[in-house]
């Protein structure tokens, strides 16, 4: 983690940062620095979620079908936080985490209306 520094962003020669490693900017500020560069950055929990989905559907018996239907929301995800972050003029990372909290919000008030088995994901 942290691979996204100070030291070194100014090195970049890329349009766009979108994997898999976990936590890689070493500090929030690092998502403004990517923007001020015009490197796009999609943050790790949004485009890195295949493997917990595919973790969590053992949950409930694993189910390949299911399970890479589940994996194929990444791509609506991916692009609802990108419009938001344009439309907010915000950086995708702070728009990832007002998806995700909005997310979090909406599925505790199903719980509170319908019981703690009416969200699933």
């Amino acid at each position: 983690g942290g691979v996204l520094n100070d030291r070194t962003i100014p090195e970049l020669q890329c349009r766009a940062v979108a994997g898999a490693a976990n936590n890689q900017l070493l500090a929030p500020g690092h998502a403004e620095a990517l923007a001020a560069r015009s490197i796009l950055y999609v943050p790790d929990f949004i485009i890195n979620a295949g493997g917990v989905i595919n973790v969590a559907d053992e949950l409930e018996g694993y189910n390949e079908r299911r399970a890479y239907a589940r994996i194929d929301s990444i791509f609506g995800n991916v692009r609802r936080v990108l419009e938001t972050a344009a439309k907010q003029s915000i950086t995708p990372s702070a728009a990832a985490n007002r998806v995700a909290e909005a997310r979090i919000a909406s599925v505790g008030r199903i719980r509170r209306i319908r019981g703690p088995q009416a969200a699933t994901f």
